[in-house]
């Protein structure tokens, strides 16, 4: 029916994998060429949990939803001939997005943009990193949504 919308609430899970690496050259007069380049590589595994609204009007839907849980995560820095690996660590974190989706085909288009917001990590190798991320992901949902 053209013109016709819904509403609907709903619960979400979800999980992934993650890679943040970064590198930065350090003066370091006891080496040979004066510098080094470090490198601080951390990973992660999200596991959220969201509770959603959506609301279709005809080919066009959006989904907003609030949640959290927290990110498995651990570190690597690397410098010259040294390597720190810190422990796995529980992180808990708070999420937010809103996806906007087209129905194309026999599914909907959809494109979602996501914040979460951690506290920041205190490690052997790391200070006040913050691990929270903001994405942008493009996918295709088949069926319904």
């Amino acid at each position: 029916m053209p013109g016709a919308s819904s509403r609907a609430f709903g619960f979400g899970l979800q999980s992934g994998f993650r890679t943040v690496e970064t590198s930065s050259s350090l003066v370091d007069p006891r080496l040979a060429g004066g510098s080094t380049t470090v490198r601080l590589t951390e990973r992660s595994v999200p596991v959220l949990a969201d509770l959603r609204l959506s609301l279709e009007a005809g080919d066009t839907a959006w989904m907003l939803g609030v949640g959290g849980g927290g990110l498995v995560s651990w570190a690597r820095t690397d410098a010259a001939s040294s390597r720190v690996e810190t422990d796995v660590e529980w992180v808990w974190a708070a999420m937010a997005h809103i996806t906007g989706l087209i129905r194309l085909g026999p599914g909907w288009l959809s494109i979602r943009m996501q914040w979460t917001a951690t506290e920041p990590a205190e490690r052997e190798n790391l200070r006040d990193f913050d691990p929270g991320v903001g994405t942008v992901g493009l996918g295709y949902v088949f069926g319904t949504y």
